[in-house]
């Protein structure tokens, strides 16, 4: 962390304030370095955009495998064109929409919005990753309920 020498007589006109860090002398609420917390949300910004980009492969190979099985159809209509070009072409879809968005959201990491904005995203995901556990979890039903000899995709 950068750390910046306060002038003299800051230290002796603003009151104290805890060092939260243990050790040292405690510091004042003007020498309170500002960059620290922007450094706290840079990284919480590349948490969660490693966490989207994870979270984004997960559903591109669920979606890959649910396609080829007939156990889901895609539903977004660009989707569906680079579906029907193979999993590389879906691949290099999902991927650009995931690489342009980080790209942005990397930019404005220091906004507090961004925070927010990727959080929704995240909870979307979350939603997402949900929705194929049941769609799989319904699937492994169907099939211990089908009759004997009757094929499932």
């Amino acid at each position: 962390m950068l750390h910046t020498k306060p002038p003299a007589d800051m230290l002796t006109t603003t009151p104290a304030l805890p060092d939260l860090k243990g050790g040292g002398a405690p510091r004042t609420w003007r020498t309170w370095p500002v960059w620290e917390l922007v450094a706290a949300r840079d990284g919480r910004v590349l948490a969660m955009l490693a966490v989207i980009w994870v979270l984004s492969f997960f559903d591109y190979v669920h979606t890959v495998h649910g396609v080829r099985t007939g156990l889901v159809e895609e539903c977004n209509p660009l989707a569906v064109w680079f579906v029907g070009h193979g999993p590389l072409a879906l691949l290099a879809f999902k991927g650009t929409l995931v690489v342009t968005a980080s790209a942005g959201m990397f930019h404005c990491r220091r906004h507090p919005l961004t925070e927010i904005m990727l959080a929704v995203v995240l909870i979307v995901l979350v939603l997402v990753m949900l929705r194929w556990s049941a769609a799989y979890a319904l699937y492994e039903y169907s099939v211990r309920l089908a009759p004997p000899g009757y094929n499932l995709p």
